[in-house]
Order: C-alpha cells, then structure tokens, then sequence
C-alpha cells in the first residue's frame, strides 16, 4: 500500500523515520542534527528569493565568493524557498555533494517545495522539517536558528524577511552578507540588500563582503 507523507506522518498518523539527508519529510519537533554534526556544522543561508540576476558580473563574483565560503560546511540550512534562476536558492545545487541539505517549510506548502527540488534532482538529499502554517515567513527562520541551534549565517543579499530576522536574532548569530543588489520591483532601479541600512559598527554580529 503506497502512503502519502504529510508533514512528517503518513496517513495513517505514523512518524517517518529516517536519517537527515534521506530526502523525508519530518515533523519539526521530531529534529535531529545529521550524524555526528554539532550546532558549529551548520550554516543557514539566506537571501533576495527573486529578481536576482546572476547575468551581471558584480553578483557572478560574489556568488563565486559565497561558494567558496560554503564549499567546506558540513550542513546547509534554508527556510524552505523553493529553487528559483533569479532567487539565492541558485546556489544550492552548486554545493559539494557531501553538503548536507536541510530546509524547514510551512506544512501546508510541502508539496510545492518537494515538487520544485524534485526537479531539480535534489529532493533525496534534502531533510524538510515542516511548521504551523500560521507563522509568517521571519518567524520560521527564527524559529529553523532556534531548532538548529546553529550561529551562522550566510546571507546573498536579503529584504525585508532577512532584516526582520536579523533584528530578532541574539547578538550570538553571526550574519555575513553579500552585498549583491537586485533590480527593484518597478524595473526602473536598484533594490540593496535591507542590512545595509544598519551601521556595521555597532553590530558586531554583522559582517559585510564585497565583490572585490
């Protein structure tokens, strides 16, 4: 009988098992670190999730930058966007095949993100904990630092979710981030990364890269 995992259950109100990596779908509280990794492992990455453009040669060099910055960490955490050619999801499968791959999404949108990695021949490597539809979009970043424990953060650009996330954050989670910009939502300009109008100085917990 084939059975239909819903955020983390089959249908018959059974938890999945499975180890991280295996490409299930889990509850969030059922989460579990992969293998012998510790909360210093992990790097959540974040980002603009649209209208990037990885044709311009600014973004093709920090993008080069952030990869080599991610090409040696263990685990890579997301807050669940699915894959997109203009969004910071692009970097994804330009990881090492080594990385494990871990992402948390609202329950009632599994389905659209297994479809979008599915696609992308991604999905049996990724481990998706899944949360109440009713928190917004910076609250389940909050809430995937909080469940991972982990103090990194590795940030290609970022609006308004990413600020809001910053700013709820402890001064304990680090925020490194690639001063990509994008064009705004009207075409006609440029939209920066939204921590930028923060003054770095006064923040130790954030740190600025460049292109050059």
């Amino acid at each position: 009988m084939t059975r239909i995992r819903i955020c983390g259950k089959d249908l018959m109100g059974n938890m999945f098992g499975g180890a991280a990596g295996d490409g299930s779908v889990k509850a969030l509280e059922s989460y579990a670190a992969p293998g012998a990794l510790t909360p210093a492992d992990i790097v959540h990455l974040k980002g603009f999730a649209s209208r990037l453009d990885f044709t311009d040669a600014g973004t093709q060099k920090l993008e080069a930058r952030i990869l080599e910055a991610l090409k040696d960490v263990k685990a890579v955490v997301w807050d669940g966007d699915e894959y997109g050619e203009k969004s910071y999801t692009k970097l994804i499968p330009q990881l090492p095949a080594t990385t494990e791959l871990i992402a948390f999404r609202r329950s009632s949108e599994v389905e659209s993100f297994k479809s979008s990695w599915t696609e992308q021949g991604l999905m049996p490597r990724i481990t998706l904990y899944c949360a109440p539809d009713e928190i917004s979009y910076d609250k389940l970043g909050i809430i995937a630092l909080k469940t991972t424990q982990a103090t990194k953060v590795l940030a290609f650009g970022g609006g308004a979710t990413v600020r809001a996330e910053f700013d709820q954050s402890p001064t304990s989670v680090n925020f490194t981030v690639f001063r990509v910009s994008r064009p705004n939502a009207g075409g006609d300009g440029t939209e920066q990364c939204s921590l930028l109008a923060l003054e770095p100085e006064n923040k130790p917990n954030l740190i600025f890269v460049d292109k050059e």
